[in-house]
């Protein structure tokens, strides 16, 4: 698997791609960070007042259009603007008009002419199956939207209209496959969810969502030699977490004995994987005299690391809501981590169920 890196220079956004996504040896705890912060020329002032004066900004992302297509880009991936040839686009914008007038034969002719002049134009695919769909054909919906999948198999809202489709057809161990696809390549995305929600009270499974909520406002930017970490009592909990991200964003000799080149800092899922373990660590030793105390979020996060899914709760919980755009350019080994996760965690069967 590979680093992701994400660095943000409104309204510009960087990936960049290294070695060791996840790796083998121990991740550290709350007390390797306030070690390195004691030996750090740098004042940490753990318990600043709040609200800090300048909150750090986290990590924060567009979303990813369906008009931006997954193209591979030397051993990885890259996104790239996915427009209908010259000729095709003006019949797509007037079979968008008609479908929003609800006039659907006159739309279905219109993405037909334009998908004859360009196959290859899977958004085309796409919002030309909604038009059987909305007519109750819903094979000939499935079908457009697997041509759309064809061509990019990572466009979510192909998956979720395909799992809707075949949702419809009774198919329901198919939908339930497509509803997980698409919420492997869209972690928040709420349709998604809300299909495979349905299809658990039909199927008799449950769905829980994932949830990833530290608190606002904690980190604070580096004032001179200072640096603020503001905490409330009832959060204190997240401590280690912000002590390993304040040492990732302000130690640069950390980030690099970490695999990470350059003094710049960037966001990582190196960084993130070790703060999450730095949390979950530090909660339990929180809580390690009255275990009733562990929050139902650290005793989640306590499983998924003894099922040895980090990374993918990492993916659907954590990088997915905040930078949508960034995981379809995961390593397959990481999106597969993504999907078993999913199934492990975010559906629950009853006893005994597969």
């Amino acid at each position: 698997m590979r680093l992701i890196i994400v660095r943000l220079a409104t309204p510009f956004l960087f990936l960049l791609f290294g070695n060791g996504f996840a790796w083998a040896e121990d991740l550290p705890t709350p007390a390797l960070f306030h070690a390195v912060m004691s030996k750090s020329k740098l004042h940490y002032e753990i318990g600043a007042p709040l609200p800090l004066a300048s909150p750090v900004k986290e990590l924060s992302c567009y979303p990813r259009p369906n008009e931006l297509r997954r193209v591979r880009s030397g051993d990885g991936w890259s996104l790239t603007g996915w427009k209908p040839a010259d000729g095709a686009a003006p019949h797509f914008a007037k079979a968008e008009e008609l479908f929003g007038q609800k006039l659907l034969p006159e739309a279905a002719v219109e993405y037909r002419r334009g998908l004859e002049l360009d196959p290859d134009y899977g958004p085309g695919w796409l919002y030309s199956g909604d038009v059987p769909f909305h007519k109750g054909d819903y094979e000939a919906a499935l079908t457009a939207y697997r041509k759309a999948l064809a061509l990019d198999p990572t466009l979510a809202q192909a998956h979720r209209f395909a799992a809707d489709a075949l949702l419809k057809l009774g198919r329901l161990d198919d939908a339930e496959t497509e509803y997980v696809r698409a919420l492997v390549y869209q972690p928040s995305y709420d349709g998604a969810w809300s299909g495979l929600e349905l299809l658990g009270r039909l199927a008799g499974f449950k769905v829980n969502r994932p949830a990833f909520s530290p608190p606002d406002g904690t980190l604070g930017e580096r004032q001179g030699d200072k640096v603020p970490i503001g905490l409330a009592e009832k959060d204190m909990p997240w401590l280690g977490y912000f002590l390993c991200k304040a040492v990732w964003r302000n130690e640069p000799e950390y980030r690099q004995s970490r695999g990470v080149k350059g003094e710049e800092y960037a966001w990582s899922t190196r960084e993130e994987r070790e703060c999450l373990f730095s949390y979950l660590t530090g909660t339990l030793a929180l809580a390690k005299d009255d275990p009733a105390n562990l929050s139902p979020q650290a005793r989640h996060l306590q499983a998924v690391v003894e099922a040895g899914l980090l990374d993918g709760y990492l993916i659907v919980a954590d990088l997915g809501p905040r930078c949508p755009i960034a995981v379809p350019l995961l390593p397959e080994d990481a999106l597969d981590q993504a999907e078993q996760y999913i199934r492990r965690f975010a559906i629950v069967r009853p006893s005994g169920g597969k």
